[in-house]
């Protein structure tokens, strides 16, 4: 039951967040759910962070970068 409503409410909050604002910008979100994970894991797990973690944050950045970038070039 507990499962159901938190996905609702996620699933409802993004609804309203892509209706409601620029959904390229908003859609860029989504790539910094792994960077959050890595916080959280690390923090409050204690797990350790690794050089092939933070390689992969770093090209998630780079292409949210990227696509920002060449985003306002044709724009």
């Amino acid at each position: 039951m507990y499962g159901v409503f938190c996905d609702g409410v996620a699933y409802v909050t993004w609804l309203l967040a892509i209706e409601r604002g620029n959904t390229a910008v908003i859609s860029n979100l989504a790539y910094i759910t792994p960077f959050i994970s890595l916080l959280v894991t690390h923090y409050i797990l204690g797990e350790a962070v690794t050089l092939y973690s933070v390689l992969g944050l770093l090209l998630i950045i780079t292409g949210i970068a990227v696509q920002l970038s060449t985003r306002h070039k044709y724009s």
